[in-house]
């Protein structure tokens, strides 16, 4: 018997993110947990390369930990599918923030205990994802830059603009310039966004950043 923790993010940005459901998993006496990272907050979990190994692996007599019923679907009808399957193949589902285990759908309560969780979990996400979008129609409405911010910093327009007055190239600043990114690592300015940088179509971070907070202070006025 294996018992396997299973920790599902869409997004580096989720209340409950991959580091947290990973130590939780831990600490329950997870002997394997497996982590899936920014799947699409669309993509079913059948969609998913690390599930789908990890499907294949579990046997008759496992263990699948996770946190929430919610990390094997977005909808309650998925997750009781999920786990109903599960179960048939004589695999045994534990949610740890409910305390549940689930072996035998037959049983009452934990059906019942099963169809709560995934509901509650459930309604939980729709009423998330309405206060988003409610929040997100606010900052369109008061004119917010949405979206990615800029990749570039002052510091790195301003040398780019210095070997572009030098007489260098957009082909050749790229391969100068380097830019970090938002996993920490480094990589080089793409020729495009040279380009850009050289016409003047380009805001940088700090600029993008400015703009946003006279948007907060104007949203704070309730001025336009």
């Amino acid at each position: 018997m294996t018992i396997y923790g299973y920790a599902r993010t869409s997004t580096s940005k989720q209340e409950l993110g991959l580091d947290a459901q990973t130590k939780a998993l831990k600490d329950s006496g997870c002997d394997e947990i497996i982590q899936d990272a920014n799947q699409k907050g669309m993509t079913a979990l059948r969609e998913s390369p690390v599930w789908l190994e990890l499907n294949e692996r579990l046997v008759d007599g496992d263990v699948l930990k996770i946190y929430s019923s919610s990390r094997l679907g977005r909808k309650s009808y998925e997750v009781q599918y999920v786990v109903g399957m599960l179960i048939e193949r004589g695999i045994t589902v534990y949610i740890l923030d409910r305390n549940l285990t689930l072996d035998n759908l037959d049983n009452l309560d934990q059906s019942i205990s099963l169809a709560f969780s995934s509901v509650v979990d459930h309604n939980e996400n729709v009423a998330r994802n309405e206060r988003t979008r409610a929040a997100l129609q606010v900052k369109k409405d008061a004119k917010y830059k949405l979206g990615r911010p800029p990749s570039l910093r002052d510091k790195e327009i301003e040398l780019i603009l210095t070997l572009h007055n030098k007489g260098l190239g957009a082909k050749t600043i790229c391969k100068l310039v380097e830019v970090k990114r938002a996993s920490g690592k480094t990589s080089k300015v793409a020729a495009a966004t040279v380009r850009k940088v050289i016409a003047g179509d380009y805001q940088s971070r700090e600029e993008w950043e400015r703009y946003n907070k006279s948007r907060d202070l104007a949203l704070l006025r309730g001025t336009n």
